[in-house]
């Protein structure tokens, strides 16, 4: 059982949003079996780096259904999913063997915090819009 993982609670009501969600709690499960582990850094950073690539994936297409809805809130939840990309940028850059367990509890609590709060307001609106 994952300490990190996503929660039937954490659902936006959106198949192919729950289904990315679910991945990014996975790759943040593979960094803490990495750590836990003793990887390498080498090893950590790829992760951290999948973790990135799978953000922007994602983000882009949720992104697109915010626009093709015209989502109010789309403005604001671009800047948050930003300083998202930044932020694990900027780990990786510093080296995560430096710091493994910050860039894992930041991965964490931001998932957590970002799909319970500002993901979740999206929810109802996208619904409305026949999107499930």
């Amino acid at each position: 059982m994952p300490v990190y993982g996503w929660k039937p609670s954490y659902s936006v009501s959106v198949t192919r949003c729950d289904d990315d969600h679910k991945k990014l709690f996975a790759l943040t499960n593979e960094l803490r079996t990495a750590i836990l582990r003793g990887k390498s850094a080498e090893v950590m950073n790829k992760i951290v780096e999948r973790l990135e690539e799978y953000s922007v994936f994602h983000f882009t297409a949720e992104e697109a259904l915010l626009v093709k809805t015209s989502y109010p809130g789309l403005d604001a939840h671009r800047v948050e999913h930003k300083e998202f990309i930044d932020s694990l940028a900027k780990f990786r850059k510093q080296g995560i063997a430096i710091q493994p367990y910050e860039v894992l509890n930041f991965m964490n609590q931001w998932l957590i915090n970002h799909i319970k709060g500002s993901d979740k307001q999206y929810s109802g609106h996208l619904n409305a819009k026949g999107v499930y």
